[in-house]
């Protein structure tokens, strides 16, 4: 991540991720699902928000790297042994197979910059792996209690446009119906793990908490004047000006 917001850094940044990281482990063992399926023992990942590293150190990888701005959670990854940093400006070139994130993109100051740097860390033909919180109004009319700091909003079509405006090709862009239900941790530990999915199906239909999941590929194209070879598509971003 490059610019972020108040809450990430300093005292507060320390505030946040004391409220964010409770559970991070067992949060991660729920969310892993979302993105076990794209990754393997031969892959490179980047966890784009990565927090305290729970999910990426759950998953299958190769390489393991982790972009998180908020110091306080970057620190326990870093002591916990996984190589995290600060910015995407700081993972290497073309270093990723996949690029994954989990509720990230929407507390960023610049989403198209963001989205911008990973698509430059990825491979050709790397894949992002995208999930965001498709907000409601009705369940949005007055301030939450809690630390959310949302800067953005979505809907399938807007991140479809965003993804391609920052030179992606966008495979797939859907709504999921599923949101951890109240007592999710008991919950989690008690039941089967369909069982779990199914609950937490009903209580996104009931509470209206849905989420956007979103594919995308670092696309290729031939260059005559290269033989024929692959080389990776430089896109015209917003209002004109180069994409990063």
């Amino acid at each position: 991540m490059g610019r972020v917001g108040k809450h990430y850094r300093g005292q507060l940044g320390t505030k946040y991720f004391a409220w964010q990281g409770q559970g991070g482990e067992l949060s991660a063992q729920i969310e892993r699902t979302k993105f076990e399926r794209w990754t393997s023992s031969d892959t490179a990942v980047v966890d784009f928000g990565c927090g305290a590293g729970h999910l990426l150190e759950l998953l299958p990888a190769r390489r393991r790297l982790g972009v998180e701005p908020n110091e306080s959670a970057r620190l326990v990854a870093q002591e916990r042994g996984l190589n995290v940093v600060a910015s995407t400006s700081e993972v290497p070139e073309r270093f990723a197979d996949v690029v994954i994130s989990n509720h990230a993109l929407e507390h960023t100051l610049a989403p198209w910059d963001e989205l911008c740097g990973l698509r430059r860390v990825l491979k050709p033909n790397g894949r992002l792996v995208l999930w965001l919180p498709l907000d409601d109004w009705r369940t949005q009319r007055h301030p939450l209690e809690d630390d959310n700091h949302h800067l953005y909003a979505w809907t399938p079509l807007l991140l479809r446009n965003l993804l391609d405006e920052a030179g992606f090709e966008v495979e797939l862009v859907r709504v999921v119906t599923h949101a951890w239900p109240q007592f999710h941790e008991q919950l989690f530990r008690a039941l089967p793990r369909r069982a779990f999915d199914a609950l937490a199906t009903a209580w996104a239909f009931t509470t209206r908490h849905r989420q956007l999941m979103a594919v995308a590929s670092c696309p290729l194209a031939t260059d005559e004047s290269a033989g024929g070879q692959p080389v990776l598509v430089q896109r015209e971003g917003l209002l004109g000006d180069p994409a990063p």
